[in-house]
């Protein structure tokens, strides 16, 4: 009587699965690896002249940093916060808008929600993304400019009435 072979059997699946466990293995690190190394590293979020384009703050950011933009409205004489976040091509795209009061010279966003918070009106979900974000600089009506948590600038920083550009640029 010959015996029976139970090793081959038991054990015949056991390939395959260590090959499939080997593959997903590879697919997350593969992920991981991308999204890691993927980003682009080699941004410089720069406030400049409009005009003439003198650099006047250069500061480094990669993906997904958030940029927020504090100023008083000149009639209103209330705060208030745009915040974007620096997409892949370097692109701002406003994520978010907070103010006291609504009203004349509101940009309307269909898409979106609108909420109330702390006093607050807050819109975000906005689709728009923005080459560069142009404004004629005040003292007493630009506060500061944060990039994730940190003070780049702030109003007195920089003289009165000047037009400004600020934009991300992809540095070598």
């Amino acid at each position: 009587m010959k015996k029976k072979q139970v090793w081959g059997k038991r054990y015949k699946a056991f390939p395959w699965t260590v090959i499939i466990g080997v593959m997903v293995v590879g697919a997350v690190m593969f992920l991981w690896i991308s999204w890691t190394f993927g980003q682009n590293d080699s941004l410089m979020l720069v406030v400049s002249r409009q005009q003439t384009e003198e650099v006047l703050y250069e500061y480094p950011v990669k993906e997904r940093d958030q940029i927020e933009f504090h100023w008083l409205h000149s009639v209103e004489n209330s705060p208030w916060q745009e915040v974007f976040e620096v997409e892949s091509d370097g692109k701002l795209k406003l994520i978010e808008m907070r103010f006291r009061t609504f009203g004349a010279g509101m940009p309307y966003f269909e898409e979106g929600e609108q909420k109330t918070e702390e006093g607050f009106m807050i819109m975000d979900g906005m689709d728009k993304t923005f080459n560069s974000y142009d404004w004629i600089h005040s003292q007493s009506a630009t506060i500061k400019i944060v990039v994730d948590g940190e003070v780049l600038l702030r109003g007195e920083d920089v003289k009165h009435h000047i037009p400004l550009r600020m934009k991300v640029e992809e540095v070598d």
